[in-house]
């Protein structure tokens, strides 16, 4: 595994540029607005609305079975509905890496080993570092930021409306109003009272 989130990328190439860098959130903010923030700055927006929907519906489910969330299972979830995924790194006090994990649409999220996670960022891979003890932060990194996609085949399908009423025949209609009316008239105690002489 990786000891500091600086050897994804050293030793760098005589005079290359270090990894451009963006910072999303604090970490003493809420983690549902980070990710919100990650959709915003990376998710195009013609995806934004059903990547916001899937990680509401999922913080709720947290919510409802009392699972507490954390800022590296948010994200790896959110990574699990993208076409090609992202690294999710979290630092532990004094700047060492804590976990290094990934995963993308279609597969289970995994621990990765220092060569894979470098292998992968060399190809281009966003990497999101969540640092609550140092920076306090959540910042994406890449050798160039541009769009992730989510692979719609997996998104969940909107709930489904409930079904229009079928509509009604005359006949029926002017039955249903007969028996609304003498339901009534029961109710009022006027069906079936002494006739006056």
């Amino acid at each position: 595994m990786l000891r500091f989130l600086e050897d994804l990328w050293s030793p760098l190439p005589h005079l290359e540029p270090a990894p451009e860098t963006k910072q999303i959130a604090q970490t003493s903010d809420d983690i549902a607005q980070a990710v919100v923030t990650f959709v915003d700055l990376l998710v195009p927006k013609e995806q934004q609305k059903a990547a916001y929907a899937e990680c509401e519906c999922r913080r709720t489910e947290n919510l409802s079975n009392g699972r507490p969330e954390t800022y590296r299972d948010a994200f790896l979830h959110l990574a699990s509905l993208t076409t090609a995924g992202f690294i999710v790194v979290t630092i532990a006090s004094g700047g060492a890496v804590k976990s290094v994990d990934t995963c993308k649409a279609g597969v289970e999220a995994r621990m990765l080993p220092r060569d894979a996670a470098r292998a992968l960022f060399k190809q281009g891979m966003v990497v999101v570092v969540v640092d609550c003890f140092g920076t306090m932060s959540v910042t994406v990194r890449a050798w160039r930021l541009c769009p992730i996609r989510l692979d719609v085949e997996r998104l969940r399908p909107p709930a489904e409306a409930a079904p229009a009423p079928a509509p009604i025949s005359a006949r029926r209609a002017r039955a249903r109003a007969l028996s609304a009316a003498a339901h009534a008239a029961l109710l009022n105690g006027m069906w079936g009272s002494p006739q006056s002489p």
